[in-house]
């Protein structure tokens, strides 16, 4: 089977094997080649790279032994959802689909109803999909800020959805998400140490992340209305230390006491 990839990108990678067309002085002997593989009925790979050329193999379309296809971003992408169309901020800017990795992920087990969605999920995760704002939400969120950054290439969309947030958000809820978003990923931080410090009196608390950078006395009042948060590996990395010297301080003293 010869098959000619037309509508590659420059960016996207090809078979190490392939003949690739880069320019369109380039035409005339991969021609050649492909009527050399038609008579000795070899098996061959054509990627055409340059868009000037990709309709230049019309004329081999209808052979049972050539297969013309068009695997561009936007083609792969539409083939791999089983969609007919995608939203234009990724068909208009197709380098964006090679940028953000679509095509590596995994292929939709179900009827993909929105890209954009099934993007955010499968990238950033379900907590930014979700429409509704709520304290629930909100502390999955503070979760996610803990571990995670969102990627340079997804900032604005990921600014379009906080925002999208904010406008749902009523009364408190709204007050809480509008202090966590100020700086989200230090706010997590102190969130799900607040609560997982919550056995050390306040005092020891409020040192600790003062010496992080992380002490927020502002967001107290969110910590207390989030579902329970888990310890982040950051904070346990750079706290452990803090609590061993505190208990070892604690158990000396009481033992001196008891001398």
């Amino acid at each position: 089977m010869i098959v000619v990839h037309t509508g590659i990108l420059p960016e996207q990678p090809t078979p190490d094997d392939a003949l690739v067309l880069y320019e369109p002085e380039d035409y005339p002997s991969v021609r050649c080649r492909i009527r050399a593989a038609i008579d000795t009925q070899e098996d061959l790979d054509v990627y055409v790279k340059h868009p000037v050329c990709y309709s230049w193999f019309w004329d081999l379309q209808g052979y049972s032994f050539i297969c013309v296809v068009n695997d561009g971003p936007v083609e792969q992408l539409k083939r791999k959802l089983a969609i007919s169309a995608i939203p234009m901020d990724l068909s208009e800017n197709p380098e964006r689909i090679l940028q953000l990795g679509l095509l590596e992920l995994p292929d939709p087990l179900e009827k993909v109803d929105s890209v954009w969605t099934w993007i955010l999920e499968q990238k950033l995760g379900k907590v930014w999909v979700a429409n509704e704002p709520s304290f629930q939400h909100l502390g999955s969120l503070a979760q996610w800020y803990a571990e995670n950054t969102i990627p340079c290439e997804l900032l604005q969309k990921a600014r379009d959805i906080q925002s999208a947030w904010l406008r749902r958000a009523k009364g408190k809820v709204k007050a809480a998400y509008q202090e966590f978003l100020r700086d989200p990923g230090k706010h997590a931080r102190f969130l799900c140490c607040w609560q997982n410090l919550d056995t050390y009196e306040e005092r020891v608390r409020e040192s600790w992340l003062s010496e992080e950078g992380w002490y927020e006395p502002s967001l107290i009042w969110i910590a207390e209305k989030l579902p329970p948060l888990c310890f982040p590996s950051v904070a346990r990395n750079r706290l452990s230390h803090k609590a061993y010297a505190h208990w070892n301080t604690y158990f000396q003293r009481s033992m001196d006491e008891r001398q």
